[in-house]
């Protein structure tokens, strides 16, 4: 018999296999002082990391400060900006969506978003998958604006509507690039097709029910006391907090979930169980059989993404 470790670390999955025989017994001391080495290590000023131990929640805890400035203790609550982490979210509400007869993986963009237009006529082609799988040939965001952030409830479809005068960088289905601008169309796609903006779809259909009770696609939602900063090396190579927090409502769905490692744990156990945690079936193990996998690329290349 072999126990699954599931470990959540600075926010990213890793997946370990023990026999039982070999399963190290829980030590708070001894996983307390390897916490404090991975940060001593890493040289960061907090994190946060949880395990999963066959589906139960083994051990979690913060480490150092939330900010370097403010210093508040790193908490298990802690809310961490965490780019492109909000991807699978949406993915997942697609899922939902499609379970509920409101859109396919086939449908093409234009067919739930008819002012979407782009320079090459080739864009009438771009289908849903193909935003998820990085296939459709919409060029990578060029300027995040991070410091002229839109807060407002239009900024999706302002941004869908931007495209007009943009190329596509290949026919779409013919190649794979890592594009956060295609991901971005989603939030108006969800929106147009939900009926409610694409955040309050996201806490509604899958924090909600998944009792990810802290987890926002929202930033003014982030409590200031549970919120980390951005940091990074200054002119004299010392690390420092950023001046300007990476948050753009019109990037919500490629890069702006908050989440923290307690949510996250929720939502590994949900994708672990396919689609069940505890008594909310959030969607349906038909649906996790018969989607989660197609969302892989399957152009001729794989071009990098820009680390968001």
């Amino acid at each position: 018999m072999h126990k699954t470790y599931l470990i959540l670390l600075c926010l990213s999955f890793f997946q370990l296999s023990y026999s039982q025989d070999d399963a190290p017994a829980f030590d708070q001391d001894k996983m307390d002082s390897l916490a404090m080495l991975v940060r001593e290590t890493i040289d960061v000023p907090g994190f946060a990391v949880g395990i999963l131990v066959d589906g139960e929640v083994y051990y979690t805890a913060g480490v150092g400060v939330q900010g370097l400035a403010t210093k508040v203790p790193m908490s298990t609550s802690s809310l961490f900006h965490m780019a492109s982490v909000s991807k699978p979210f949406v993915a997942t509400a697609i899922m939902q969506l499609a379970e509920a007869g409101k859109l396919t993986l086939e449908d093409k963009v234009i067919d739930h978003l008819p002012y979407f237009k782009m320079a090459d006529e080739n864009y009438r082609n771009i289908t849903i998958l193909q935003i998820l799988n990085h296939t459709s040939g919409i060029p990578d965001v060029d300027d995040y604006d991070w410091g002229n952030p839109a807060i407002d409830d239009g900024a999706a479809e302002r941004d869908t509507r931007s495209f007009t005068a943009s190329p596509l960088d290949f026919e779409p289905g013919t190649d794979n690039s890592y594009s956060n601008a295609s991901f971005d169309i989603m939030a108006d796609l969800i929106a147009k097709v939900s009926g409610m903006t694409f955040e309050n779809y996201m806490t509604k259909h899958i924090f909600e029910p998944a009792g990810m009770k802290n987890s926002t696609f929202f930033k003014p939602e982030v409590p200031a006391e549970l919120a980390t900063q951005p940091h990074g090396l200054d002119e004299q190579l010392q690390m420092a907090e950023l001046d300007v927090y990476p948050y753009n409502r019109i990037h919500a769905p490629s890069s702006t979930l908050h989440s923290n490692v307690d949510d996250m744990l929720r939502w590994a156990m949900l994708y672990l169980n396919r689609g069940k945690i505890g008594d909310k079936q959030v969607f349906s193990e038909d649906t996790y059989s018969a989607y989660v996998f197609r969302f892989l690329p399957r152009g001729k290349s794989s071009r990098g993404g820009n680390g968001q």
